[in-house]
């Protein structure tokens, strides 16, 4: 079938220790065609792909700078809040229009102390008593295969946690985080870059 007007709603990327990176689509439309013949023409069975096994990842929770962390697991979520505009007298949407653009992060670190959770609590390291004020860290996430990449990126994320749950049989201590993105001071979000063999789109 086919769907007039469509705008991307929701897009994620998601990956999880060394396995392949997933990735989910979601968007919404307007008027629904049916074509008499649907004929499938593409064969990926053989494409490559994206794994976190070729990655690097970077995170601070309280600055700007990314450093290498021992991320295990993490998704990145961009929602649009696409709404439909139904016009009385008609069954099928007559626009759709995007709302507030928000973009949503999650990673589990493997931690050596509790220096990050003290510091999102206290807003430092230090800190003995929680404030309210948010603290602002940063993310880069690169996945690599061949020549092609795609890096996402963020210089200002408002990060919040739990205090982690504790393992009577003992093991590492993973620390999750969640995120939402901010705009800095010049008015970036996330910013993503893709290199691959395609010279423009």
């Amino acid at each position: 079938y086919s769907v007039r007007d469509l705008k991307v709603d929701a897009l994620g990327f998601s990956f999880d220790q060394a396995n392949p990176v997933e990735m989910s689509v979601s968007g919404m439309g307007t008027v629904v065609g049916y074509p008499g013949a649907f004929n499938i023409n593409n064969d990926d069975s053989l494409a490559a792909y994206f794994t976190a096994a070729s990655g690097t990842f970077k995170l601070d929770v309280d600055s700007s700078t990314p450093a290498t962390a021992s991320i295990t697991a993490g998704e990145i979520n961009i929602a649009n809040a696409i709404e439909t505009i139904m016009l009385s007298g008609s069954i099928s949407p007559d626009d759709v229009f995007p709302g507030r653009h928000e973009t949503e992060v999650s990673f589990d670190i493997v931690v050596e102390n509790l220096n990050d959770w003290r510091t999102l609590v206290t807003g430092t390291d230090s800190g003995s008593s929680a404030q309210a004020a948010p603290v602002y860290g940063s993310f880069e996430v690169v996945f690599t295969s061949g020549t092609s990449s795609l890096k996402l990126e963020a210089a200002k994320c408002a990060f919040t946690t739990e205090f982690p749950e504790a393992n009577p049989g003992g093991g590492p201590v993973t620390l999750s985080l969640a995120g939402i993105v901010t705009q800095t001071n010049a008015g970036a979000g996330l910013t993503a870059t893709v290199i691959n063999d395609v010279a423009a789109y």
